[in-house]
């Protein structure tokens, strides 16, 4: 779970999760406070999206490999300039786990995910409107998912010293705060 040895703290405000976690929040839309709206906040550790990334990285270096072999059985060895090793991020990533509807599609073969008997608990259900991965190696990074998700790419803070900051009330814009040394 996320936040392991929270059990530790007796702060009624912090709990531990499962990674991932989905969790509704009820949030002022207005000045007067009369007007809320739930948002749903769904995110997880970013194992989901190294592994995508590295998968994509293996899946194109085998079919690399095979396009070199057929063109030694052709014996013509013509390099192709124009072929491009198109990297997928860690931000595209997360979106394509929204395109399959699914938190962690390469679980439980190369991510350690506990299979259930009826039903899938990484399957979604319903969208969320902020999902996000922590520890994103390649740094803060944040797209619209088909105009509606926002998606956030968090960066690892104990190497960076950054943080996300997420507009709930409304707008879901975000904004990275980076702590140096001398603020901690």
């Amino acid at each position: 779970s996320l936040f392991k040895y929270s059990s530790t703290f007796t702060s009624p405000s912090f709990y531990r999760t499962p990674n991932p976690y989905m969790s509704t929040l009820q949030v002022d839309n207005g000045d007067d406070a009369t007007t809320t709206s739930k948002i749903q906040i769904l995110g997880t550790d970013g194992t989901n999206m190294k592994d995508l990334v590295s998968r994509h990285k293996q899946a194109q270096q085998k079919q690399k490999k095979e396009q070199e072999e057929k063109k030694k059985e052709e014996d013509t060895m013509e390099v192709d300039d124009k072929e491009e090793d198109t990297q997928m991020t860690e931000l595209q990533a997360l979106c394509h786990t929204l395109d399959c509807h699914h938190v962690c599609p390469t679980g439980p073969d190369t991510v350690p995910t506990v299979p259930h008997e009826y039903e899938d608990p990484m399957v979604m259900t319903s969208s969320p409107h902020l999902y996000f991965g922590g520890n994103a190696l390649g740094g803060f990074d944040t797209c619209w998912y088909q105009d509606s998700i926002r998606v956030v790419c968090v960066p690892q803070f104990a190497t960076t010293g950054q943080v996300c900051l997420v507009n709930l009330n409304a707008t879901l814009d975000c904004e990275i705060v980076q702590f140096d040394d001398s603020d901690v």
